[in-house]
């Protein structure tokens, strides 16, 4: 794998962790079909700052397809993803956490060693990751983001429960 780098002057630190459901072979889950258990992919990388204001981000957000007079979005900087599968003997995802944050928290040592830069936490809902993300992404500046845009469907779901046809 390729070494992590200090970020350049003025660049942004991402941290983002999200669960991920994996299909379990058959052999793995006495046999039931399509039986998953949660894998956790944590990535880190630098990115330029992209001001925008809400309508923008709203408008690329739903746009059809990009207009070619919006600006180009800046591309990550030294991106690296991690991923992990591992449970304990009571089956429980603690040992991929671990393994995740202190990974994150290594990445976060080498790129920002002095904690210089603003930091993004972009994490899902899942309230072991954040706590795990607080005492591990350093910093005075760290801007905590909620993940929501994969529950987008759910809440679109419910909205057409509560008030049908109108969505």
């Amino acid at each position: 794998m390729p070494s992590s780098r200090p970020l350049p002057p003025g660049a942004i630190l991402v941290n983002s962790v999200d669960g991920k459901g994996v299909c379990m072979r058959p052999s793995e889950t006495g046999g039931e079909r399509g039986k998953k258990k949660m894998a956790i992919l944590g990535a880190v990388y630098g990115i330029a700052p992209f001001v925008r204001t809400p309508a923008q981000i709203l408008a690329a957000r739903f746009a059809e397809a990009a207009k070619p007079t919006s600006p180009s979005r800046p591309k990550p900087l030294d991106k690296h993803v991690r991923a992990c599968l591992k449970r304990d003997e009571a089956d429980t995802t603690a040992p991929q956490n671990a393994e995740i944050f202190a990974w994150l928290a290594q990445q976060n040592a080498l790129r920002d060693p002095d904690q210089s830069h603003s930091t993004v936490a972009l994490i899902d809902g899942q309230t072991s990751f954040w706590d795990a993300a607080q005492a591990v992404i350093p910093g005075e500046h760290v801007t905590e983001i909620l993940d929501l845009l994969h529950a987008a469907g759910d809440v679109s779901e419910a909205a057409n429960l509560l008030h049908p046809n109108q969505a």
